[in-house]
Order: C-alpha cells, then structure tokens, then sequence
C-alpha cells in the first residue's frame, strides 16, 4: 500500500536490527503504544545482514551491512520522516543515524550498543547518530552522560510482558539463541546436555510478534529451571522467576577476541544488574558439566531464589509502562523538530 505524504500527521521511521529478536519485540512494543496518533509509521527492517555471532562473523558483514544502510536510506529519502526510532543493531544504526541527523531527521536511539563492555569508542558515534539515547539498564545512564551522549531510562520496555501469574512449573527449557548461527552453535551442546531430563522444551524464535513473545515466555515461565544462552534470554528468564544456568559457546577466534575485549567481571545480564554472581554462568562449557549444573537448578531452594531475584530486577527495571514513556518521548522529538 502507498501512502501519501500529503496524508501524513507525521511519520516515524522505525529502524531494527534484522534478525535480533529483542530488537524486534522492543520496537512491536513501542510501534503499539504509538498508536494511531503516530499518522504513520513505516517499519524498516533490513533483511540483510542481520546480527552476526561472534567477531569473526562480524567482520564478514561489513559489505552487507553498506547494503543495507543504502537501502535504509533510500527508504528516508521516500519517506521524509519527521522522526527516526533507531532500535540495536549498532553495526548499521549507529552509522544510519549519523546520516539521518545530517539529512535533518531527529534520532531516537533505543538500546545504545553497550559500551560498558567493549568498544567504548563507539560513544563518540553514538553522540553523533542520537538526539535522545534510551537505555535499557539504569547504570548505562551516567556512563553515556559522563560522555556527552544525552541518555535516559525511562523503565524495561518488556517489563510488561513479563509480568505473570505463578504457573505449575514442569519441565525443562532450552534457549540455545535467537540468532540462526547462535542456534547452531549451541544446540548440540544443549542436546547432550538434556539427555535424561525427560520433558525438555526447546524455546527457539518462531515469530517476532507480540502474540509469539507471549507463548515463548509462557514457556519458559512455567518451566521447572531453564539453560540459556547469554543475552537478552537470560534477563527475561530471570525476570520470570525461573532457575537457570547460562553459558556462552564461542569459537576459537572469536573467544581470543573476547578475552582481549570484553572489559566485564561477568558476562550474565542478571549478574551484570545485580554487580555479583546470581545465577550461574560458564563461558565454553562441557555438555557433562551444563547437565550437573542444570540439575542443581532443579533443586527447590533455587525457585526461592530465582524468585526472589525478579523481584529485585523487577524493581531495578520498573517501574511498568517503559514502552508508553518511549512512545512519547518519540512523539515529544518529532514535534520539536
């Protein structure tokens, strides 16, 4: 369908990383509470490249993502937004929002790369490609300000989501990635290690719509204690009160790279929130040794404890309502522009 210019309150060009799952559902969320207010809203999802995994992966992408930074581009020029909502995927968006900016269009940027953990240079293009920064932890907020980059949090856009009733917990979940060579990567190891666990449940991307993020975390909700791969997963895992282990699988190339890099004490988002070990992370596990540690989450103690946990995030993270605050805050841009 074309939709005229003329036709137009104003329009908002969404950017998200292809192929990131929580980059998607953060921009579903924001695209929902928008609303019909917004005139128009026109998604742009570059179906190439999307996030790699691993550093040598990614240095094989930089030819995909100039593609894909042309084509969002053309797409601008077409569209003549009023206000661009940058969601992740800081290999193209940072790069793409430089360009907006110059091109006259304000930038809002959620979920800013993390430079707490490697790469701090990239801060000096973040306060190039953003007008407004949206952070997703608390603590990012003084780091980006300290360096000039004007950051907020205004609450966990998925918090909302994750807000659940106590389920009768059964089984184990399996979350081997969201990214397809993430999966394959890791999903031998995590069938070995499920072998004598009985009901195993496999949480892999089907859909990137709300309705699927709903079933998926239904899942992992009610399951008895989960092994995840770190990233996103495995804060929504600790948000929804489930007992997990998680771990990180690399190759040989990329594991030198990240011990040459990577400036965190753990690498676990709820570890990283809480600034001490509360779930178990093991980076370049054996499948013997996630399956001993799968079975200690098992125990009812650790329900308590990841319970207990959520609550905390839950409070850290809060309060509920971060999606809406965003929306408005793109609103608020696009008018001052």
């Amino acid at each position: 369908m074309t939709v005229k210019a003329s036709f137009l309150v104003w329009c908002v060009l969404v950017a998200v990383s292809a192929g990131e799952l929580s980059g998607r559902l953060l921009a579903a969320v924001v695209q929902k509470e928008l609303g019909p207010d917004a005139g128009y809203v026109e998604l742009v999802e570059p179906r190439e490249p999307g996030p790699v995994f691993g550093f040598r992966e990614g240095l094989k992408s930089g030819t995909a993502v100039r593609r894909a930074l042309a084509t969002a581009l053309d797409r601008v020029a077409r569209l003549k937004p009023d206000v661009a909502l940058l969601v992740a995927f800081s290999g193209l968006n940072l790069r793409l929002g430089v360009e907006l900016r110059r091109r006259g269009v304000p930038v809002v940027y959620l979920s800013p790369p993390q430079v707490w953990a490697w790469g701090a240079g990239r801060v000096r293009v973040l306060r190039q490609a953003a007008d407004k920064v949206v952070c997703l932890y608390p603590f990012e907020v003084p780091l980006l300000r300290r360096a000039g980059v004007d950051a907020v949090f205004l609450g966990y856009p998925l918090l909302d989501l994750l807000a659940h009733e106590p389920a009768e917990r059964e089984g184990v979940a399996l979350l081997p990635g969201s990214r397809p060579s993430e999966v394959a990567f890791h999903r031998p190891l995590f069938e070995q290690a499920a072998i004598g666990f009985g009901d195993v449940r496999w949480v892999e991307p089907q859909g990137e719509g709300l309705g699927d993020c709903a079933r998926r975390y239904g899942i992992i909700g009610s399951a008895r204690a989960a092994l995840v791969v770190s990233g996103t997963a495995a804060l929504e895992t600790a948000l929804l009160g489930t007992p997990q282990v998680v771990c990180y699988h690399l190759s040989l190339l990329s594991r030198l790279a990240a011990r040459a890099l990577v400036r965190t004490r753990f690498f676990a988002l709820p570890n990283i929130l809480e600034g001490e070990r509360t779930v178990p992370e093991i980076l370049e596990p054996r499948a013997r040794q996630l399956a001993q540690e799968l079975s200690s989450a098992l125990a009812p103690k650790r329900l308590e404890q990841a319970q207990v946990l959520a609550r905390r995030l839950s409070r850290l993270l809060g309060p509920l309502g971060g999606g809406a605050r965003i929306a408005q805050l793109v609103r608020e841009t696009a008018r001052l522009a």
